[in-house]
């Protein structure tokens, strides 16, 4: 015998019984779900197509203008010029 100061209900089965089914709306429902399943992939894949475009459009910018020096790079090749020119002279 187990003892405990409390007085715990016991859990309850789960039954659950439908008041009505109804196998042609049961069909329908089965169907229209299957129809918005076909139309979202058809989505997904439309909008990852659409993705990959833009990003490699992003990708590809930098190496279509090979003559073209960024400003970040001049910022750092300045930034070493200045320091070997403290080091040599300084």
């Amino acid at each position: 015998m187990r003892l405990s100061f409390f007085k715990l209900p016991k859990a309850k089965a789960f039954d659950y019984k439908p008041l009505y089914y109804d196998p042609k709306k049961d069909v329908e429902i089965n169907s229209t779900l299957k129809k918005e399943t076909n139309r979202t992939e058809e989505l997904k894949s439309g909008l990852k197509a659409e993705m990959h475009e833009k990003w490699a459009i992003g990708r590809h910018k930098g190496s279509q203008a090979r003559g073209f020096i960024n400003s970040r790079n001049v910022l750092i090749y300045l930034a070493i010029a200045l320091m070997l020119l403290y080091f040599i002279f300084g």
